[in-house]
């Protein structure tokens, strides 16, 4: 005989929701004795990640660039790396970076630097903006102090949620403070930037 689907309110009282059909035994929800709202599934995480992407500098930096421009990103590419996952990031000619979907996202840059003179430092930083950069604040910041010659590479990390994909941006600056080399490169990841959609917001 087929099983039927139950509703309990959790006090042992049963109400048959339908008729199971082809279910082989009972199958029971169990409702707590308590008001609240169901969930849609499409405001719940999502399962897997549906935007990632990644870009690189392409080429050294050797004064301030605050922000970055376009010219010198490069979406990354090579060996076993297949980028976009999703829609993907774009950047204008501004250097300020548009989302493909409002959520939450991780954002890393990472910077390998050569200080050029001793006692030297260099900074990066992540910008964010909520009405397309006529106003932002600084919402990330990593700075390296060294010696003549000496190299790193560092990072400034956040999560921020985007709501509305006409102002919510973001830019990248690299601050030489002396004279300091931000490495890049289109063969290798020296220094770039990753985004990961992380959730809906």
């Amino acid at each position: 005989m087929p099983g039927s689907i139950k509703i309990d309110d959790g006090s042992g009282n049963y109400t048959i929701l339908t008729n199971g059909g082809s279910l082989g035994s009972d199958k029971t929800i169990t409702v707590p004795n308590t008001t609240g709202t169901m969930a849609l599934t499409s405001n719940l995480p999502n399962a897997q990640l549906d935007e990632i992407d990644m870009w690189v500098v392409n080429t050294d930096l050797t004064a301030d660039h605050q922000p970055i421009i376009d010219t010198y990103w490069t979406r990354h590419s090579g060996t076993l790396i297949n980028m976009p996952i999703g829609t993907g990031m774009s950047v204008s000619s501004s250097g300020h970076w548009t989302f493909a979907k409002t959520g939450y996202y991780e954002i890393t840059f990472i910077a390998n630097v050569e200080n050029d003179t001793n006692s030297n430092a260099s900074e990066i930083f992540i910008d964010g903006s909520n009405d397309n950069f006529s106003t932002n604040d600084r919402i990330a910041y990593a700075r390296y102090y060294g010696s003549d010659n000496s190299r790193t590479t560092y990072l400034a990390y956040t999560i921020v949620d985007i709501q509305d994909l006409n102002n919510d941006k973001v830019q990248f600056d690299f601050n030489e403070v002396n004279t300091s080399t931000l490495r890049g490169g289109t063969n290798d990841f020296m220094s770039g930037v990753i985004f990961k959609r992380l959730c809906n917001t």
